[in-house]
């Protein structure tokens, strides 16, 4: 990924990570970035975040392995991938090779051949269970020229969309209703009724989503846990919501601060700003664009990481609370930190969420 790294046009928004911090590397597509360029202590060429407008030919720069798609799964989508997974489970199409016999000449080789165990079948437990879709990876590689393994983890599932029901003004649960009779889409009718002054707004959707969307929030996280599915791309329809949800957790588990946090959220809004200028979203809806739903401001960020800490007690806490062992958030942390990084991060026992200190 060295090569393509060094061809990208560099960023003239600001930086991230404070004060002496690079300028970040924008790719020439809507959103999207390296989260290597966020934080020097990332590696670069691993996670890119974004939204559904992609270029084939950056794609095939990147070399994208895996995309992780959160926007909603289709009805043929889920239908497909319940097939899969019966078969998966009844052993038809996935057999795993047992491990080669290993003599261990010290510790230190004992704990690799563990962790190659561990994700050997974190691998295959996360394949069993929840398999690329075999449609959209192949669409996919139609479109963009790109052999890339599509997993869907919808951040607006069932338990999340009551929740958002159940805040809403009546007039506003009438006009939903009505939508759904009908057959229309109540997308726009929702999210304008959410972001009406009082009522939840983004940094509310947020906790929302951190509280009820936990199933597709994990499932996310464990793909970056796994070293074979590098490079991932993760995105949603504009890159900032959903997206950026993700990468929050993502850059906490990491040891990110607060702050390289905060400014990696504030990007997105500028990113977008930018490329509705040059009529880049023409393909989304016009209420997709507005100034409203683009925007991405320190509060909304703040609030999030203030629920995280004082409901979960930080990002691990949170992923605790979901499912994610410690082996998985070493995993992740051991994939994306630096090399010279990996050991002191994992000896870390700070959540740096709730601790406000960065381990960068």
């Amino acid at each position: 990924m060295g090569g393509c790294i060094g061809r990208r046009r560099q960023a003239t928004l600001g930086t991230i990570g404070g004060a002496g911090a690079e300028e970040v590397a924008v790719l020439p597509c809507v959103n999207l970035r390296d989260l290597g360029s966020v934080c020097p202590t990332l590696r670069t060429g691993m996670v890119y975040r974004g939204s559904q407008v992609l270029s084939s030919k950056e794609m095939e720069r990147i070399g994208v392995k895996t995309v992780v798609d959160l926007r909603k799964e289709s009805k043929m989508c889920r239908q497909a991938g319940r097939e899969r997974r019966r078969v998966l489970r009844e052993g038809e199409s996935l057999r795993v090779a047992a491990p080669e016999p290993f003599t261990p000449d010290s510790a230190s080789s004992m704990e690799q051949v563990a962790g190659k165990r561990f994700e050997r079948s974190l691998h295959t437990l996360q394949r069993q269970e929840h398999p690329p879709c075999a449609a959209c990876s192949g669409g996919f590689k139609a479109r963009h020229g790109v052999d890339a393994a599509v997993y869907h983890a919808d951040l607006h599932p069932w338990t999340f969309k009551r929740r958002i029901f159940l805040e809403m003004p009546p007039v506003t649960q009438a006009s939903v209703a009505v939508a759904v009779c009908l057959g229309r889409s109540p997308q726009e009718t929702i999210a304008r009724a959410m972001l009406m002054p009082g009522r939840l707004g983004l940094s509310g959707m947020y906790r929302l989503l951190l509280d009820n969307a936990s199933v597709p929030i994990a499932r996310a996280l464990r793909l970056f846990a796994d070293s074979a599915n590098y490079p991932v791309l993760v995105h949603c329809v504009i890159g900032k919501d959903r997206t950026g949800l993700v990468i929050m957790l993502l850059l906490l588990l990491c040891g990110m601060d607060e702050q390289a946090v905060v400014d990696d959220y504030l990007l997105s809004e500028a990113l977008l700003r930018t490329s509705r200028s040059k009529g880049e979203l023409s393909t989304l809806q016009d209420f997709l664009i507005s100034d409203e739903m683009i925007a991405s401001k320190e509060d909304t960020a703040r609030g999030t990481l203030a629920h995280l800490a004082a409901k979960y007690g930080g990002a691990r806490g949170y992923a605790r609370a979901i499912g994610l062992s410690d082996a998985e958030v070493r995993a992740i942390r051991g994939n994306l930190l630096a090399p010279g990084l990996k050991g002191a991060a994992s000896a870390a026992s700070v959540d740096i969420c709730a601790a406000a200190t960065c381990a960068c």
